[in-house]
């Protein structure tokens, strides 16, 4: 699969970018990527595995100061996505994947920043979702689970504000009744993990400020299927 896109401006770009918009830039830019893949399914097992390669002809971040021009570089990654699902006949399941990404600045109006990582993307990616299906009387019940880890990463381009890896699980089963009515129960980030999505796009202390995953809850949720 070949794709060859545009990044299209949103409304920070456009409020952020008055200097670029005044000579002329309409803040659009080419988007490439390319995909090639191998897929295997039988009844029981399905593998899947997706080497890739993205090329963004500009990347903007916000502006170190309110009304200062945003900064724009380029960026190209390559990678490799991996997916695995298992359903066995006595109703365990597990849905597993990997994302490898080598992803790097190759062109900044600062030249040193060249070959930094690019923001806020991890190299690992790792998710395990295990499930197991079975039946009490006329109820259908599963029981499930989800864990998941997001590697180091750099919040900027300038690499100054490293984000820790972190690893989450989640927890939650469903009941569904011959009615139609169902009931859930989902537990989310049971382990209370802290860990960054970002961190201060206005600061270059490390993780002076961010936006952090959500701490540990439970939702309870009905449902009915007509």
């Amino acid at each position: 699969r070949v794709n060859d896109g545009f990044r299209l401006p949103y409304f920070d770009d456009i409020r952020g970018a008055q200097t670029q918009l005044a000579a002329g830039d309409d803040l659009f830019f080419d988007v490439e990527q390319y995909e090639l893949g191998i897929k295997y399914a039988s009844n029981n097992v399905g593998l899947y595995a997706t080497a890739f390669r993205v090329e963004t002809q500009s990347t903007r971040s916000t502006a170190p100061d309110p009304g200062a021009p945003v900064s724009v570089f380029e960026t190209e990654s390559q990678g490799l996505e991996l997916d695995a699902t298992y359903v066995m006949n006595n109703g365990l399941g597990l849905v597993a994947s990997a994302t490898y990404l080598d992803g790097e600045v190759t062109a900044d109006p600062n030249p040193l920043l060249v070959g930094n990582q690019s923001p806020r993307q991890p190299e690992w990616q790792v998710r395990l979702a295990p499930s197991y299906e079975f039946s009490i009387g006329d109820l259908e019940t599963v029981v499930f689970a989800a864990y998941s880890h997001v590697g180091d990463r750099q919040s900027n381009v300038e690499n100054t504000q490293p984000l820790d890896a972190y690893d989450k699980f989640d927890l939650g089963v469903e009941v569904k009744t011959p009615s139609g009515l169902s009931f859930r129960v989902f537990g989310d980030n049971v382990t209370d993990e802290q860990g960054l999505t970002e961190g201060d796009p206005r600061s270059f202390d490390i993780n002076a400020n961010g936006r952090y995953i959500l701490p540990r809850s439970v939702r309870f949720s009905v449902g009915y299927e007509f």
